[in-house]
């Protein structure tokens, strides 16, 4: 493997600077409420729901779905040792996930 010389990367940059230019008239030309906001509001009320009975659906489901749950939560890798949840950084999630497991694990 080379250096890139001047020639090609000239090439590569107009070819990706080209690439961005369609992306982003593309990206212009989504309208900016796809949803209205009847449905907005409907979506909202949905999922404030189910976060609410979050508690309840995790304690429900099998262990594949909790794995879920608990993974959609938190997005680095953990481990548990006794209930001490020894992530990269404890966040509102990590405590409410220990709190599930302690209570419902």
């Amino acid at each position: 493997m080379g250096d890139l010389d001047a020639t090609d990367y000239k090439a590569i940059k107009n070819e990706s600077e080209h690439k961005i230019a369609i992306l982003e008239a593309k990206l212009n030309e989504i309208p900016l409420m796809a949803v209205s906001p009847a449905e907005t509001e409907t979506l909202l009320d949905k999922a404030i729901t189910k976060l609410i009975q979050l508690d309840v659906i995790y304690c429900n489901s099998d262990t594949n779905i909790q794995r879920e749950i608990i993974s959609s939560m938190h997005p680095e890798k953990f481990t548990l040792k006794t209930c001490n949840i020894e992530p990269p950084k404890l966040t509102f999630y990590s405590n409410l996930s220990c709190r599930l497991i302690t209570r419902y694990g």
